[in-house]
């Protein structure tokens, strides 16, 4: 299945400016502290300073085979220096005194890409680290991220047809709307052509989805990128602009018949 160029150009402008704000974003919620903490945390895990790791540990995850876990993890991870790192998730919650901060960063070695978690949680002057962890990409996530429609599921398509055209129905019915002249209650035609009915929504990653059959969706439409996770695709139906149109269309046919006669 093929899109004209200006409709890819866009889908992949989107998706840039998108990431863009979001590396953005996530800079701006995580604090210079929390980074500091979790690089460092990291960096003595990559150059193998486990004994400075475990001397900040949370008790509760010391083991006897706290060592030979953190030698798995650097074991995944290439020798050399990586090519480029990139912080791709920040969580934080502050509650009773104690700020937990919880960042994720990709680390790419060429074509190779990894995911380093770490987790720390604050009280007061004490530090502990209660969560690390490395993941291996089989892409980066810039390159999941993007609204690709090679090798997708008849599913993918389908949804990405169905989205398009509740769209444009929507479109076309609020346009005319607006412009008819003598409608009673346009403002009420106007909400009932906006609000879509019940929502189907698409991972366009992994092509997972969900039905929601009491839901109101905005021009019946919607691809939200939910962070470096990928694009969701959401589409309702258009009841109102349907009526519309045909309602437009049934008046239109009785007055050429009017005419005629």
């Amino acid at each position: 299945m093929r899109l004209p160029r200006t409709a890819l150009f866009a889908l992949a402008a989107l998706s840039l400016l998108c990431g863009c704000s979001q590396e953005a974003m996530l800079e701006k919620f995580a604090t210079e502290e929390d980074r500091k903490v979790a690089t460092r945390c990291i960096d003595n895990l990559l150059r193998g300073n486990f004994e400075e790791i475990e001397s900040r540990l949370d008790p509760g995850l010391r083991t006897g085979d706290t060592r030979a876990v953190f030698a798995h993890m650097v074991a995944m991870l290439p020798k050399e220096k990586p090519s480029a790192v990139k912080l791709v998730g920040a969580q934080r919650n502050v509650s009773a005194g104690v700020r937990e901060s919880n960042l994720t960063y990709q680390y790419s070695y060429g074509q190779r890409h990894f995911l380093i978690n770490c987790a720390t949680r604050t009280t007061g002057q004490d530090q502990v680290i209660f969560g690390l962890n490395v993941n291996t990409l089989d892409a980066s996530l810039e390159e999941k991220q993007r609204l690709e429609l090679r090798d997708k599921t008849p599913l993918h398509y389908a949804v990405l047809a169905a989205v398009l055209v509740a769209l444009l129905l929507t479109l076309s019915a609020l346009i005319r709307c607006v412009i008819e002249k003598d409608l009673r209650r346009k403002w009420l035609w106007v909400l009932f052509i906006i609000v879509g009915i019940g929502q189907f929504e698409l991972n366009w990653i992994d092509g997972t989805w969900t039905f929601s059959p009491v839901y109101f969706q905005l021009f019946s439409a919607g691809a939200v990128s939910s962070g470096y996770g990928g694009w969701e695709l959401s589409v309702a139906l258009p009841l109102g602009a349907i009526v519309y149109l045909v309602r437009r269309y049934r008046n239109h046919r009785a007055a050429a018949r009017s005419n005629e006669a």
